[in-house]
């Protein structure tokens, strides 16, 4: 009885920690994208969004969403002195292989 639970113990802690791997590993992927970095160029010229946080301090460590070949819809979360903000920025790749940024929102009010 008691291996049985020292292997499922071990089993869950695999689990868990495939788990956070994974997470950090999609990260780090979006992160360096280049879809992700037109993204933050983007949200850094954008004067509502630098006026309603006080100014950026940063970036969320774990953004998420989606890249493809042509497309990209990235969950940024942004750091500010007085409130912080989720943004979401849907981007495309043009012909020249160059993203561009078509509409971008937040939850500032």
């Amino acid at each position: 009885m008691k291996k049985s639970v020292k292997i499922v113990a071990i089993v869950i802690v695999c689990i868990i920690t495939l788990y956070f791997s994974f997470i950090a590993y999609s990260a780090y992927t979006i992160k360096q994208n280049d879809a992700y970095k037109v993204a933050v160029l983007a949200i850094e010229k954008n004067m509502m969004i630098q006026s309603k946080t006080g100014g950026i301090i940063g970036y969320g460590t774990f953004p998420s969403g989606s890249i493809s070949e042509n497309e990209a819809v990235v969950l940024i979360t942004v750091k500010g002195k007085n409130k912080d903000t989720k943004v979401v920025a849907m981007l495309t790749k043009l012909s020249d292989n160059q993203w561009r940024l078509y509409q971008m929102m937040n939850d500032l009010e």
